[in-house]
C-alpha cells in the first residue's frame, strides 16, 4: 500500500490544485475544460500562458476601441 501511495502521491497534489480552482477561485467545469483545450492546442505550459495573456490584451484593446 505504501508503494502505491508513493507512486501516486503526485495525484494528491493535482487534486488539491483542482479543488482550489473549483472552490476558492470558482472555476467551473467549462473553465477547466477550456484550460485543457488550450493545453491541447498550444502544448507547452508557457505557450498556454502566453495565449491567455494575448487574449487579455485583445480584450483590453476591444474595450479601448469601444
Amino acid at each position: 500500500m505504501k508503494k502505491l501511495e508513493a507512486e501516486y502521491a503526485h495525484f494528491k497534489t493535482v487534486l488539491d490544485m483542482c479543488n482550489k480552482l473549483i472552490y476558492e477561485y470558482n472555476f467551473g467545469f467549462t473553465a477547466i475544460k477550456t484550460l485543457y483545450n488550450l493545453a491541447k492546442r498550444h502544448g507547452e505550459p508557457i505557450k498556454v500562458l502566453e495565449a491567455i495573456e494575448k487574449y487579455g490584451e485583445l480584450k483590453n484593446l476591444e474595450k479601448r476601441n469601444q
